[in-house]
């Protein structure tokens, strides 16, 4: 295709080719995980291809009246929608857990070649974030998906949803207009969350804040349950933490303790009238 450049070789047509393909694999309405698969190959060809390369990146965005904006918001609506409803238990797929897993791989995928549009580039986060409903569904995978997904998954939930957000937020005062507008008062993802009464008349703000502190508290308390640990392994091993271990969190007592030990220095050298270099004036 015309104005593109990649690092391996790569046929005249064949960009086009694959977004083409991501379009046409992101309409087909049904809970088919393979379909999952094509699009994820597409998706990790993009994101080859778009990776610190502005021009392939404003290519890949204005390719047939921006498509690629619609095909992500689709793809991830998807698999956001096949995920609920396979948790939910209101569709049956074969070889649930490795099927949900292509599933999560192919919403990971979006977010990689997402964050690759977005890094540094004000125009093109502006048209993403003006999508209907895209913002929305990216919070949508930070606040509620991670409650429905493997450990091995929410790390991913977090990290790219968060860094996606931040990249569309960050340089473009409209996105953030929208953000604080989102509601969630009728999202499904509130039958499967706790307090999902209280919750359901939250702000989109409210709602990240609540995340924020909810893990806060529970890496403080891990914090704390690790320490209580290993001083009772020291007990048992018929020792005591020495005094270092139990005031090393105390701020400023490196500083502290210097200063004590060049004042006591100080005043033994005033004492004894000593120059600190040996030097003694004459008599």
């Amino acid at each position: 295709s015309s104005g593109i450049n990649a690092e391996w070789p790569l046929r005249p047509g064949s960009f086009d080719f694959i977004l083409s393909r991501l379009d046409k694999y992101h309409r087909v309405s049904n809970e088919n995980c393979q379909r999952f698969s094509k699009i994820e190959r597409c998706l990790q060809m993009l994101e080859n291809l778009t990776y610190m390369n502005s021009d392939n990146q404003n290519y890949a965005l204005n390719f047939k009246n921006k498509m690629i904006v619609k095909s992500t918001h689709g793809t991830l609506t998807n698999c956001l929608s096949v995920i609920h409803k396979s948790r939910s238990n209101k569709i049956k797929l074969l070889g649930k857990s490795k099927n949900l897993d292509n599933v999560f791989d192919c919403l990971f995928s979006t977010f990689r070649m997402m964050l690759n549009l977005t890094h540094g580039n004000e125009y093109t986060c502006t048209e993403i974030g003006k999508y209907k409903g895209m913002i929305e569904v990216i919070l949508e995978t930070i606040l509620f998906l991670p409650s429905n997904a493997g450990t091995k998954h929410k790390l991913d939930c977090y990290t790219l949803g968060l860094g996606l957000l931040i990249n569309l937020l960050g340089e473009v005062p409209s996105n953030r207009n929208i953000l604080a507008k989102c509601r969630f008062d009728s999202s499904p993802w509130f039958d499967a969350v706790e307090d999902s009464i209280e919750d359901r008349n939250k702000t989109s703000v409210e709602l990240i804040i609540q995340t924020f502190l909810k893990f806060h508290n529970s890496s403080a308390e891990l914090e704390k349950q690790t320490f209580s640990e290993a001083e009772s392994l020291c007990m048992q091993e018929g020792e005591e933490p020495t005094e270092v271990e139990l005031e090393i969190e105390e701020p400023g007592l490196e500083k502290r303790e210097s200063n004590s030990a060049s004042s006591a220095s100080k005043s033994e050298e005033e004492k004894n009238g000593d120059d600190p270099f040996g030097y003694k004036e004459p008599a």
